[in-house]
């Protein structure tokens, strides 16, 4: 395992996986749970770049 620092101006990531719900199935992108939770953390003043790695269909299982 090989573990590297990240340079202090290195934004922060956060990937999020999950089903239908964290995809935002039949949502427009804006009401997305990754740009309410964007916005909700921009608010507090944190800034982060979000990875969206949730997909429709898809179970718990298939995150491992």
């Amino acid at each position: 395992m090989v573990i590297m620092a990240a340079s202090a101006s290195a934004q922060p990531r956060l990937l999020v996986l999950g089903d239908s719900l964290a995809a935002g199935y039949g949502l427009a992108r804006e009401e997305s749970f990754q740009a309410r939770l964007a916005a909700a953390l921009a608010a507090r003043g944190i800034t982060v770049r979000i990875i969206d790695a949730a997909v429709s269909g898809d179970t718990t299982a298939g995150g491992r």
